[in-house]
Order: structure tokens, then sequence, then C-alpha cells
């Protein structure tokens, strides 16, 4: 009955720190957030994982934002069509718009 109980009891210690963690990074990354969803991506948390997540389409393709935290400290991860792009914690609107958006090169003369 002990073994139960503290089964129980780690549970609902890990569910309380992944909420935790996933309002943390709600209020760390707030001007990023709202970006997201400017740009027309869903924001949800992401289940009993301490991360944050965005998904839709922008500029050319599919993308995916991880907000991340635990362990491994802070971090952001984007998933598009060139591939995975692992950056650190996005909190800004300015920071997410220049990773998300493609800036158009300098035209050279």
């Amino acid at each position: 009955m002990a073994g139960l109980l503290l089964i129980v009891l780690g549970l609902w210690a890990w569910l309380a720190f992944v909420r935790l963690q996933q309002r943390w990074l709600l209020s760390q990354c707030e001007g990023a957030l709202d970006v997201a969803e400017e740009l027309g991506l869903v924001v949800a948390p992401n289940g009993f994982q301490t991360r944050l997540v965005a998904r839709g389409v922008v500029a050319d393709g599919p993308v995916r934002v991880y907000w991340r935290t635990g362990l491994l400290g802070p971090r952001t991860v984007i998933r598009g069509p060139d591939g995975i792009v692992r950056l650190p914690l996005l909190r800004t609107s300015q920071a997410l718009r220049v990773a998300l958006i493609p800036q158009p090169e300098p035209a050279s003369d």
C-alpha cells in the first residue's frame, strides 16, 4: 500500500512541476506567443511535458515552434520545411519574427 501511495504522490508532484513550468513559459514568452497567434499559429500546452507548442503554416510551409524548459534549461526549437533549428529561449515578438519569417537578401549591385 505504501508503494502505491508513493507512486501516486510522485505522479502528482510531476504534474505540479509540469504545470508550473508551462505557466513560467507563458509568462516569460508572452510577447513571442502573441506574435505566434498573429501569424496564425495555434498555441497550446503540450500535455504532461514541460513545453508549449505552436503549430501552423508560416511563409512557405508547416511550422512547429516548441518553447521548452526543464532539466536542460529554457530553449526554443523550430521545426520547419528547412529542418530543425535549436535556439535560446525566444521571449520577445521581434526574436520570434526574425526566427520564423525569412529576411530578404540585400540587393547587391
